[in-house]
């Protein structure tokens, strides 16, 4: 398969056109067997992501590479889940998107009332490589600012003022205790604390010092000995000092100004 015809299949998979998709493979001979993965990929497709996780490994069972794929989502998946994420994944193993460099997963985000994708992307390892520069790997996403718009308009969701927030930055204190950290920071939103995550694997003075030239109050440390004890170490960026925290206490310390 030379690029223009790759070009092409990738083309009309973006654009659902899997009778198109069909007819050309037929024309570029591919096998029968070609045919039926393809076939059963297209039916693959819906909120129950376990479910159709364990139907594509079992039709893609002989292809090393697509089931390391299949891996490598299911845990992307779960971490979202940890960072709190409720809204349903729909999932759909026969999406393609019209460009070809993408080395991993591939998304697009929707308001289901609106209809349409507000943006799109995926991993990318080896684009910034191909472009000049140093091997690095690569995720993105392409959002559709006047569909955004259309969308915070719809859901009544544009702020009438603008008000000073409080942040903080929550991290582990190893890669064993980032799930963890994810949750305890989506606790923290649910009771209106604006927390983020420190997930790039800086290691615990970088990411003070990140948190700080970003202007962050507070910092929560998660660590293994405080975690016995039911807590975590609360960092006051500000005043300059830190305490051992209660997680369940963590909320209400955060609550203030």
């Amino acid at each position: 398969m030379d690029d223009a015809d790759q070009n092409a299949l990738l083309d009309h998979l973006d654009k659902r056109e899997t009778a198109k998709a069909q007819d050309l493979l037929r024309a570029l001979r591919v096998s029968a067997a070609c045919h039926e993965t393809i076939d059963g990929l297209f039916g693959l497709r819906g909120v129950d992501w376990t479910t159709i996780l364990a139907k594509g490994r079992s039709l893609l069972r002989e292809r090393a590479g697509a089931l390391a794929a299949l891996d490598a989502l299911e845990n992307i998946l779960g971490l979202a889940r940890s960072f709190g994420v409720k809204t349903p994944f729909f999932l759909d193993l026969g999406f393609a998107r019209g460009l070809e460099y993408y080395t991993g997963m591939i998304f697009e985000v929707y308001v289901p009332e609106l209809g349409i994708a507000l943006g799109g992307g995926g991993r990318y390892d080896g684009l910034v490589e191909l472009f000049g520069g140093e091997p690095l790997p690569a995720v993105g996403c392409a959002p559709g600012i006047d569909r955004l718009v259309l969308a915070l308009g719809q859901k009544g969701l544009f702020p009438e003022t603008l008000t000073h927030v409080t942040k903080t930055l929550v991290i582990s204190v190893s890669e064993a205790l980032l799930s963890t950290a994810l949750e305890l920071a989506a606790d923290l939103r649910e009771h209106g604390v604006v927390a983020h995550n420190e997930v790039t694997g800086r290691n615990v003075g970088a990411a003070l010092s990140y948190a700080a030239k970003k202007q962050y109050r507070y910092v929560v440390i998660v660590g293994p000995k405080e975690l016995e004890r039911g807590g975590v170490i609360l960092r006051d960026l500000k005043a300059k000092a830190q305490r051992e925290v209660l997680v369940a206490r963590l909320s209400d310390e955060l609550g203030g100004p």
